[in-house]
């Protein structure tokens, strides 16, 4: 801080008027004789930031012995200190030109150039002033008599009206010079008690006693225990499991700091790597922690943060104010509000205010403040009730809402309240509290794997319950093992020798003592003798009792139930179907076309479709076999087959206590083989008559088979809004993210409520329809095969699109996971939504590109392909929606002459831009073969068998692309290393991906969801290329390859075989590559004809 001529600058406390004209050194006497409030002032200078007031020699002493100045080396006899101002020390000149001057010892000496200055240094470790572009001007100009300082920008010298004061000496002195005594407070537990146990070493610089105490105290390797023995540590002696957690700990005592921000410009270090991997999120904008809470998009930098936001949505403000009637959802909120308390108490000093009480206050709410002030002095306690007691040091835990006020907010779950974060509706959007008072489990296990089990331990956890996970020997370092607080091995990879391996599972009931098991969907979640068994153990089957799920599971007993719950069904034959031959003869009788379905299970699985009696026989012999594989139940059933239908069904949920709500509707028009690919809710289809009849009937339903959980029923809508009973599914469907997104409910959470037998606590009328919602299921398969293959492999690169607004990512994998041919290849169910449907389908757009997957084949293509169809956004669709409209099957995305042009250009902008890269490294590397960096190109570039010219010019970051006479603009600032390429095409942002690059050009773009090859050329080697001979393609046609991974069932041939079919040539098979139970992958090579 500098002081002006006349004038007192905050802080300071000294008057600059108190040393005009002085040559000659003032006793502490003559000064205040001069000027009577100079030792008030000099008291006030003395009071440092977290000190209380002092007189000036203690704070001289303070600030001289701790930052290791000691005295002065005076240079000469013609100068003095008046050592007795305290903060700012006044020396003057006895001859020459009277300037007087406020300098601190050392400076003093470096001033005038003393013997102890050596090479322009201090007798410091360290530069004394450094660098002068790392100071700053503290005031206006001042005169430097000496002409030493002026380079510096410290104008050391100043007129007699202007000071220095030691705050500003040590604002802008590097910290590495400032001399320090460490002391190591080490204490050896091998010594008696006593000071004596002290280490009590003295170090100069932190490194020094870092070294000290990682080689004398903390030890070696083979030092086996991990346990801080600092003086006064509040760990109590506690071991650490692992050395580096010890020595991560001691920086709490030592202070050291050797994580500095790499960001330029900022100066923060920090003591550990995680808090600096924290700390780099505000430069870069990271947010990788995601609100759990369903419908709100919030993301945040750290955990922390994140649990503070979680209480928005419980409305739960546990940290209750004992001064006023106020609450807060975190501590630190309450902490700043406490401020305005050491406000008042500052004002107030009255008994009232020095005990942290408020005229409102009740008598009986008694602050941790108020009880300690008893035994303090007047003047101490009106220190007391600032801020370091009342929102530093107070008893957290008696801040707590107590019981009775916490009945009270917990009462607020028996009314629909909305969430502040959400979308907002005209609705009132009820939303899920966790109440850790509602006790449901102990523990629970998953017998299911990947995403639904990882997707039930996210809601354990926030109900407090401890999970165990099962796995097969291939799933042991599967994500949902690492996400549970137990696991357990239940056999080997086939999901017959483990998932359905029903005495395995309960092994692993009995090994972890779970209290309840959630089945999840698929494999054991509908099976009645997995119930029975655990209901003989007494452990609660989070799903209805078996009684509904028999009734329900079996598709012949529950289609009478139906009928006998006035509920629509559709026509069919009612009995088990038991032969080819009956099949063919109830067909005729139905009228064809017919369903062939298997009685038990569903997903799609043991489905076929015929139109004829060949068609008949063929799906009844196929989905015999499905259903026998997949649930171990071959029986089949046939209705009539609803042509042009939509799929939608009505979630419903019920519980012990006769009460049963139905939770809206899902679109699940979008299949391909009857399994769902898009689903959407609401429904663009039906209206609010419709969609209450159907939920009415659905309930209905429910009641009948008493059933308590949650249910979905399923229903076939024709274009007339006529609907049928379908089926019903006694577990958690795939797809009921959306309606939670909708709604607002944790479906998962209320299953294990119901499970636990508490009541709903929703009426019918509680339930909204907030906005809209989209799932689409990332399947690792090939969609330019049947809509869909399976494909199997390695993920070799996965990034989810978790950092965009309102979408949720439900997924079981990770970067490193692999697809094996054994389990569903889904990869995760991607959920968008919005305030409208058209936000949603924008969102789901953006999150598609966004999505990185590498390594295996997926679905995205035709994901994208789907909801950015005009026909999908128009609302106008079927069941049969993909054969409608990819007749051929699904060849990726049609370029338009816009499209196209937008493609070559960004292929040609990306080619110039790793070139300009390639000329800069060179550069730099000062190669005497770095071409000049050019601004204009004229390149070839080669697009699905077709040649274009184009002239490429750059300025900044922008390219100009000329294709075909029409000029694309192409900019953004953009990493060619990185998954992702965020370019802007004439100013409309999109998002590509860079799949490879190699030298010759060639570049794999992922634009609009499709890959494209491009090939970039110079003119001049697009000239050469063309004089190459065309590469001939292999010759396939005498061989058979696997179309998709899987076991191979039975091999109909040997070599020698004559081929009769009818083909393009007559054949012999030359000879097999496989036989019967091995297991192939995709293009095996499977049989060979000569």
């Amino acid at each position: 801080m500098l002081l002006e001529g006349g004038h007192q600058h905050s802080g300071t406390g000294v008057s600059a008027s108190a040393f005009q004209r002085h040559h000659s050194v003032h006793s502490p006497a003559e000064m205040q004789e001069r000027d009577p409030s100079f030792m008030e002032s000099v008291h006030i200078a003395t009071q440092g930031p977290g000190y209380g007031p002092s007189y000036a020699n203690s704070t001289r002493d303070f600030i001289m012995r701790n930052r290791g100045f000691g005295d002065s080396s005076p240079a000469s006899d013609q100068h003095s200190l008046l050592r007795t101002m305290a903060g700012s020390l006044h020396h003057s000149h006895v001859e020459g030109q009277g300037h007087g001057h406020l300098l601190f010892p050392g400076m003093h000496d470096q001033h005038h150039g003393s013997a102890n200055v050596l090479g322009g240094r201090l007798g410091l470790p360290g530069e004394v002033f450094g660098r002068a572009d790392q100071y700053h001007h503290v005031s206006g100009p001042r005169s430097d008599p000496y002409g030493q300082y002026g380079a510096m920008g410290l104008n050391m010298g100043m007129a007699a009206h202007h000071h220095h004061h030691p705050a500003a000496f040590f604002r802008f002195m590097r910290q590495q010079c400032i001399k320090q005594e460490l002391i190591c407070k080490w204490i050896d537990p091998d010594q008696p008690g006593g000071a004596s146990r002290c280490c009590g070493k003295t170090y100069g610089t932190m490194h020094e006693l870092v070294t000290h105490v990682s080689v004398e105290h903390v030890g070696g390797p083979e030092q086996s225990s991990h346990t801080c023995f600092w003086e006064e540590c509040p760990r109590e002696n506690k071991s650490f499991k692992a050395k580096y957690k010890l020595v991560n700990h001691i920086r709490v005592h030592t202070g050291e700091k050797p994580f500095p921000c790499p960001f330029p410009g900022c100066s923060k270090v920090f003591a550990r790597s995680e808090n600096l991997k924290i700390h780099k999120r505000t430069h870069t904008g990271e947010k990788p922690f995601m609100c759990d809470f369903f419908g709100c998009d919030r993301r945040f930098a750290n955990s922390s943060d994140r649990k503070k936001h979680l209480h928005v949505h419980t409305s739960d403000k546990p940290y209750l104010c004992k001064m006023c009637d106020k609450s807060y959802t975190h501590p630190s909120s309450l902490r700043k509000h406490m401020k305005v308390h050491d406000s008042l108490s500052v004002a107030d000093t009255s008994p009232r205010a020095s005990s942290g009480y408020e005229s409102s206050t009740p008598p009986g709410l008694v602050s941790p403040a108020s009880e300690t002030q008893s035994n303090m002095s007047p003047d101490s306690a009106v220190l007391s009730s600032g801020h370091s007691n009342l929102s530093s040091n107070f008893n957290m835990a008696a801040y707590m809402i107590t019981p009775t006020l916490q009945r009270v907010l917990l009462a607020a779950k028996h009314a629909s309240f909305q969430s502040r974060c959400c979308v907002v509706s005209s609705r009132v959007q009820y939303s899920t509290v966790y109440d850790a008072n509602e006790k449901t489990f102990d523990k629970i296990l998953i017998a299911n794997r990947g995403e639904i089990a990882c997707r039930v331990m996210k809601t354990c956890k926030k109900m407090g319950i401890k999970t165990v996970a099962v796995h097969s020997d291939v799933d042991a370092s599967a994500v949902h093992v690492k996400m549970a607080d137990e696991a357990v091995c239940v056999g080997p990879a086939p999901t017959n020798k483990s998932y359905l391996n029903m005495e395995a599972i309960m092994d692993a009931i009995r090994k972890t003592g779970s209290q309840a098991v959630h089945p999840g969907y698929g494999f054991l979640s509908e099976n009645k003798e997995f119930a029975k068994r655990l209901a003989a153990e007494d452990v609660v089957f989070i799903g209805p009792d078996t009684h509904a799920i028999h009734a329900m599971g079996d598709k012949i007993e529950s289609k009478l139930l139906a009928k006998a719950a006035n509920v629509n069904v559709i026509p069919g034959y009612d009995g088990v179907v038991e032969n080819v031959e009956d099949a063919v003869k109830i067909a005729g009788e139905i009228g064809y076309p017919v369903m062939i379905k298997a009685s038990a299970g569903g997903g799609g699985k043991g489905m076929r479709i015929a139109w004829n009696d060949d068609e008949t026989r063929e799906g009844f012999r196929l989905s015999s076999q499905e259903a026998a594989s997949s649930f171990g139940d071959d029986r089949l059933l046939m209705e009539k087959f609803v042509d042009h239908p939509r799929h939608i069904e009505i979630q419903v949920l019920a519980d012990k206590h006769g009460n049963a709500l139905w939770l809206n509707e899902r679109e699940c028009s979008i299949q391909r083989r009857n399994q769902k690919v898009v689903e959407e809710a609401p429904s663009t289809f039906l209206d609010p008559e419709t969609r209450r009849a159907m939920g009415e009937q659905a309930v209905q339903l429910a009641k009948a088979v008493k059933y308590s959980s949650a249910g979905t029923v399923e229903f076939l809508v024709d274009s007339n809004k006529n609907f049928y009973f379908l089926e019903m599914n006694t577990r958690l469907q795939v797809e009921h993210p959306i309606t939670e997104c909708i709604t607002g409910l944790d479906l998962v959470q209320q299953m294990i409520r119901v499970a636990k037998g508490f009541p709903l606590l929703h009426k019918q009328e509680d339930i909204p329809i907030n906005g809209w919602a989209i799932e689409s299921r990332v399947y690792a398969e090939d969609p330019y095969k049947s809509f869909g293959l399976p494909s199997i492999g390695r993920l070799s690169q996965y990034q989810e699109p978790i950092n965009l607004p309102k979408v949720r990512v439900d997924s079981g994998i990770q970067e490193g996971s692999d697809i094996s041919i054994y389990y569903d290849p889904m990869i995760s169910k991607l959920v968008t939504y919005g305030a409208t449907r058209a936000e949603a389908l924008q969102r789901m757009e953006d999150a598609l590109d966004n999505y990185v997957i590498r390594g295996v084949t997926h679905n995205i293509p035709l994901l994208r392909e789907i909801i950015t169809h005009p026909r999908f956004i128009s609302g106008d669709i079927t069941t049969n929606f993909l054969p409608e409209e990819y007749p051929e099957g699904f060849k990726g995305h049609q370029l338009t002459s816009e499209g196209r042009r937008e493609l070559l250009a960004t292929a040609a902008a990306l080619y110039v831009s790793a070139q300009l890269r390639s000329q800069r490294f060179l550069g730099n590397l000062r190669v005497s073969t770095a071409p000049q960096e050019r601004r204009q190109w004229e390149l070839c570039v080669e697009l699905e068998k077709g040649m274009h010219t184009v002239a490429v010019s750059r300025s900044g970051s922008t390219f100009t692309v000329e294709v075909d006479g029409v000029k694309v603009e192409v900019s953004g600032e953009w990493n060619l290393a990185s998954a992702l390429l965020p370019v802007t095409i004439n100013r409309i942002p999109r998002v590509l991906q860079c799949l490879s690059r190699d030298a010759g050009g060639e570049i794999t773009l992922q634009y609009l969801g499709t890959q494209f090859k491009v090939r970039v050329l110079s003119k001049l080697v697009s000239t050469l290329s063309s004089h190459m001979p065309e590469k001939v393609p292999e010759d396939t046609s005498s061989i058979l390859r696997s179309p998709m991974p899987g076991s191979v069932v039975s091999v109909s041939v040997k070599p020698g075989d004559v081929n009769s079919l009818i083909a393009a040539k007559a054949a012999k098979v030359k000879s097999v590559h496989c036989k019967a139970g091995e297991t192939v992958g995709e293009g095996d090579l499977l049989v060979q004809l000569e």
